[in-house]
């Protein structure tokens, strides 16, 4: 009898074993996933390199659906900080042509080229993605656990 319960004990730490490697390889697939996603505009510098791995660890940790509505709500947040500091520093107008043309370039000569220059742009249109990332994760905890 002791060996039977041996046995079912080593078994039992054999599949506990198997379902956190099965996680770790869940966790590993859903941070590439989003890695190779963004990363486009992170070549286009359009997001920084922080801000792709903060997209990937929130799909990574919380999974891809609860990830995407965390990154979803960040960049509306960040939308709305980058028109409130545009609308603060009068240069609305400014970044919508500069939207605008880098469009229209992009369109005529079918070539990405960078979206931000710090030695053009200047940092003062920089926000924090991030950050914005990271409260989006926190609405979701807080409000979004009956999405299972």
């Amino acid at each position: 009898m002791a060996g039977g319960f041996l046995d079912r004990l080593l078994a039992a730490g054999e599949a506990g074993e198997l379902e956190a490697w099965a996680a770790a390889a869940g966790f590993l697939l859903r941070a590439a996933v989003v890695t190779a996603g963004a990363f486009p505009f992170f070549a286009a510098g359009m997001a920084g390199g922080g801000d792709v791995k903060m997209m990937a660890f929130l799909a990574a940790w919380m999974g891809l659906k609860k990830g995407a509505l965390a990154v979803g709500i960040g960049f509306v947040l960040g939308a709305v900080l980058a028109l409130w500091k545009m609308l603060h520093h009068g240069s609305i107008c400014q970044r919508f042509l500069y939207l605008a043309a880098y469009i229209r370039r992009l369109i005529q000569e079918k070539e990405i080229t960078l979206y931000y220059e710090a030695g053009r742009d200047g940092r003062s249109c920089v926000i924090p993605l991030g950050t914005c990332f990271c409260a989006g994760a926190f609405v979701v905890g807080i409000w979004g656990r009956s999405m299972g």
